[in-house]
């Protein structure tokens, strides 16, 4: 049964797509972050690389719940790229909706519901937010984004993203997905919602610190209050 079926109580499934390296303490939080979700027809699907042995030996220590699904690929001599780990991440996906779940960040309790609702009221396949708070782990300052298509708050019916894959890079794969949606007016944003996402730059992430230094300069930086209590949540 779907929607379509006009049940006004139906859930779509959600699957949360976490593709991780190396980074257990930050794995953990964003568990927690999906374990804390109000939206209850959920999964999350982590994928890592066997060749990663700290997450190998965190997963192998994991209560693996039914709503968890994990994928451990098999690197060989070339590294897999982050499109590649983000397509198998989709394809091993039993949800009709797929959700981008980075590894680094932090997510509000009400962000899938948020957004799938979102969804559904516009009649729209995909949603992203324009606004979120950025937070500088190293110098403990937050700010609220500039305004733009934030590809990684992504949430889109899966077989789009299948039909139009994360392209094969380590870096910026995301970038055509939104492009797709965009040109096939299918997309659709939150514009008042930063909160639902804390994007965190501390030091290892994919981008650089240039990437997040044209960012912070955007940006509009929040009191040393707010910083502060965004510094303690996502401890």
């Amino acid at each position: 049964m779907n929607r379509r079926d006009n049940n006004p109580d139906y859930l779509p499934l959600v699957s949360c797509l976490c593709v991780t390296h190396n980074n257990p303490l930050m794995l953990e939080r964003v568990i927690k972050c999906f374990n804390n979700q109000t939206y209850k027809n959920k999964q999350l699907i982590i994928v890592y690389e066997d060749s990663d042995m700290t997450t190998c030996e965190f997963v192998d220590n994991m209560v693996i719940s039914d709503i968890l699904k994990i994928v451990k690929v098999h690197s060989g001599f070339v590294k897999n790229t982050l499109g590649t780990l983000r397509n198998l991440s989709v394809n091993a996906a039993d949800g009709e909706y797929i959700c981008q779940w980075d590894d680094d960040d932090w997510y509000s309790p009400d962000r899938i519901e948020v957004q799938v609702n979102h969804i559904l009221s516009n009649n729209r396949i995909a949603c992203v937010l324009s606004r979120w708070i950025v937070f500088d782990s190293c110098n403990n300052k937050a700010y609220i984004s500039n305004k733009r298509t934030w590809e990684g708050s992504i949430l889109c019916k899966k077989e789009v993203i299948q039909e139009n894959p994360y392209a094969d890079l380590p870096m910026g794969e995301d970038t055509c997905v939104i492009n797709y949606l965009l040109e096939q007016n299918a997309l659709t944003t939150i514009d008042n919602m930063p909160q639902l996402y804390i994007y965190i730059y501390h030091k290892g992430n994919t981008w650089g610190i240039d990437h997040f230094k044209e960012i912070f300069s955007a940006s509009i930086e929040l009191p040393d209050n707010i910083a502060e209590e965004i510094s303690c949540l996502i401890e």
